[in-house]
């Protein structure tokens, strides 16, 4: 009796604290949790990679070349992309929403602010990308043995070619080296910003662990595997949640083995601004 007393006196107080959140700041208790949880999944890469045995911090995972960095990092927007389309693609077409042509407009728009961020961040922004503007401002460039073919980019000095005119992608092509300057990390922008679009969206049309619970229950196939496709397919926050897992996942990867301290709080801070942009700063209006 004293231990369900004891539990209703602190979801009461739950309570009043997400109320409280909401009202001040505009925000549900979920929101501030899972936009929350990327400031600690940066002190947590720090940490495990401070306290693990070096066996355990330089693993596969260290290798840039690791699958889950080629295939999906590499191309997280495209990703992000498919999982946004196949989510609204699905509710839509099995749930009851009310003016679907209002709704899919909306998607369309946040989609469109939320790529058109992604795309001055890391592709092109009048120029180089802001994270390749902000390293060449600190004093980076892009150092290469070849660049006779790009001379009117490059200087030559001493048998090696300088350039801050050229982009990090570009660099790479050339098989040059980015050095020196201050590089914003891409990938937990990425990581950050991806995650943090798809949570809004998927939001309005989550339906509680219990639901999600009941559903799998309700399944009427006898396999595992068969109950697994079953509910990607009628359940499609399933499909962006595990993309999300990964995100995070990945996040902490990056956390732990690449970058300054100072590029990754870059790199996370360029991703909250974007989706502040669009989700949060509109409810003050």
């Amino acid at each position: 009796m004293v231990a369900h007393k004891r539990y209703d006196q602190d979801y009461a107080l739950l309570i009043r604290f997400s109320t409280y959140v909401k009202q001040r700041l505009r925000v549900s208790l979920a929101e501030l949790l899972f936009v929350a949880s990327f400031a600690l999944n940066f002190f947590l890469g720090k940490v495990l990679h401070l306290y693990s045995e070096q066996a355990e911090v330089y693993n596969y995972y260290n290798d840039k070349g690791n699958i889950f960095n080629q295939l999906f990092v590499k191309k997280g927007w495209a990703w992000t992309t498919i999982a946004v389309v196949y989510f609204y693609g699905n509710v839509l077409s099995r749930q009851h929403v009310k003016n679907v042509q209002n709704t899919l407009l909306l998607a369309f728009v946040r989609y469109a602010a939320a790529t058109f961020w992604w795309y001055l961040f890391t592709q092109w922004c009048f120029g180089l990308p802001i994270m390749d503007k902000l390293f060449v401002y600190t004093g980076g460039k892009c150092v290469a043995t070849d660049g006779k073919h790009l001379s009117h980019l490059f200087e030559e000095l001493d048998g090696l070619f300088h350039s801050n005119k050229i982009s990090s992608y570009a660099c790479r092509k050339i098989k040059g080296s980015w050095e020196g300057g201050h590089d914003p990390s891409g990938h937990v922008f990425l990581m950050v910003h991806s995650s943090l679009y798809l949570f809004f969206e998927i939001m309005p049309y989550w339906r509680g662990w219990q639901q999600l619970k009941r559903d799998w229950q309700g399944l009427k196939s006898q396999t595992i595997s068969g109950k697994v496709v079953q509910t990607f397919y009628t359940t499609p926050q399933v499909v962006v949640m595990s993309l999300m897992a990964l995100w995070w996942f990945m996040l902490l990867m990056t956390n732990m083995y690449f970058h300054s301290i100072a590029e990754k709080l870059a790199g996370l801070w360029f991703g909250y601004i974007g989706i502040a942009a669009i989700y949060y700063i509109p409810r003050w209006f």
